[in-house]
């Protein structure tokens, strides 16, 4: 058995627009991962050698904008766009657009126990610039379509989604999460 720690990510965010009358916010950042988790060993179904993988150790600078629009009340569209530069022409440089569409189908802000449900739609799509071509890393254009709901509670959230791919190298993908505000 063992145990590692993965790479270090660090997020910068700024909001360029924050609306307090309408909640329409323009946000925009930086991500910045670093390589300072080990490097990965798969082995083969025997546990007798280690498959050949590239070994990438490099750092990855995402700049990024997002925004939540509200169009009505209780339908809004959020999106997200970055482009992905790694500091090794190994690696892949993409650029990923995702945007959704929200609805509030319930909302009670000051609500004892439920103060919202929100389901969502959205479309991901992730273009590479660079290796397209078999090499030691290769990346394909990526569509999918998610959709998922959150249940909103007076200190916390659950929500989950099913991701479902159109193109590209991924397999139908779902996510469970809780969040604790403390």
């Amino acid at each position: 058995q063992s145990a590692a720690v993965g790479d270090l990510t660090v997020i910068t965010k700024y909001a360029l627009i924050n609306n307090q009358e309408t909640g329409n916010v323009l946000s925009a950042g930086l991500v910045i991962r670093t390589p300072t988790a080990g490097v990965l060993r798969f082995m083969d179904a025997q546990n007798q050698r280690t498959l050949a993988q590239p070994q990438i150790n490099d750092v990855n600078l995402q700049p990024f904008f997002g925004y939540t629009y509200n169009l009505t009340q209780n339908l809004f569209v959020q999106g997200f766009h970055s482009v992905t530069v790694p500091t090794s022409n190994i690696d892949v440089i993409f650029m990923s657009n995702d945007v959704g569409l929200g609805l509030w189908m319930f909302r009670q802000p000051e609500g004892a126990f439920v103060q919202g449900i929100v389901p969502t739609v959205e479309i991901h799509i992730n273009t590479p610039f660079s290796n397209r071509q078999p090499g030691p890393v290769i990346m394909e254009d990526q569509v999918s379509l998610t959709t998922g709901a959150y249940v909103l509670f007076p200190r916390s959230s659950i929500g989950g989604a099913v991701g479902i791919p159109f193109s590209g190298l991924h397999t139908i993908e779902a996510i469970a999460s809780y969040q604790l505000r403390f």
